[in-house]
């Protein structure tokens, strides 16, 4: 075992030492249990630790003094009380995120793909024929999934859509059939190359997310993809939208 130790870089002389020490040791004493001597007058306080621990401990420790100029209480509580908190049994069933800034809403870019400075950063979306604000709800970026979206012109006709893939890569897709609409004839395409827009000109905003939770998470979002295109009136020819049904909801 002294090798052991020389090889960790002790020095030679304290491991002899050590060694004598232990050697003058009997094997009773060594297996003998220790008794601790001393007495703690600190009565310890154990509670469940929660957002009011701190609260509590200044009270008491405001209070202190009372207790002690108490003829009573001074002959319990020697000294200050030791605080000692445990875990709640169960946290992650009570246990709630809580965001304490203020809450933003809209779409905002990421700032790592070609379409950060195409968005539309506002908490409303404009009607396209009425011109009222419609107000939005969610926090949205390039990366966001299971959206619907909404695509506006230089002349302000609109186009709402859906994916379930991440926006950007649904908004790249729309900025190669503008470019190649000779070979990837879209409705928005097909309204770019009659209107002579530029690809650079496509704007865009997120409507809305679909929780991932629904069991068929497609039908919701086609059920969604109507309702906007109902409320923003995008069918052709007002807007760019071409065709909706409504089998979604049956």
């Amino acid at each position: 075992m002294l090798g052991m130790f020389r090889k960790k870089g002790y020095p030679k002389s304290i491991l002899q030492k050590a060694e004598k020490e232990v050697d003058a040791l009997s094997r009773e004493t060594v297996l003998t249990n220790k008794k601790n001597d001393t007495q703690m007058e600190r009565i310890p306080s154990v509670t469940t630790f929660d957002v009011h621990s701190k609260r509590v401990r200044k009270v008491i420790r405001k209070y202190w003094p009372i207790l002690m100029n108490d003829s009573s209480t001074s002959r319990v509580f020697k000294g200050y009380p030791l605080f000692a908190y445990k875990r709640d049994i169960q946290p992650p069933k009570t246990a709630k995120q809580r965001f304490l800034g203020k809450t933003v809403v809209g779409t905002f870019p990421c700032l790592s793909c070609q379409n950060f400075n195409r968005v539309i950063k506002r908490d409303t979306v404009l009607h396209p024929t009425q011109g009222t604000q419609i107000k939005l709800r969610g926090y949205h970026t390039c990366m966001s999934k299971n959206l619907i979206y909404y695509l506006k012109c230089p002349w302000g006709k609109g186009y709402v859509g859906k994916t379930n893939r991440m926006i950007r890569l649904r908004l790249n897709e729309h900025r190669s059939a503008i470019r190649n609409a000779h070979s990837q004839m879209t409705s928005v395409s097909r309204h770019w190359t009659e209107c002579k827009h530029n690809v650079a000109q496509l704007r865009w905003q997120v409507l809305e997310e679909v929780k991932a939770n629904y069991t068929n998470i497609d039908k919701k979002l086609l059920q969604r993809e109507c309702f906007s295109i109902w409320k923003l009136d995008t069918l052709s020819p007002k807007g760019m939208n071409e065709n909706w049904g409504l089998n979604c909801f049956l």
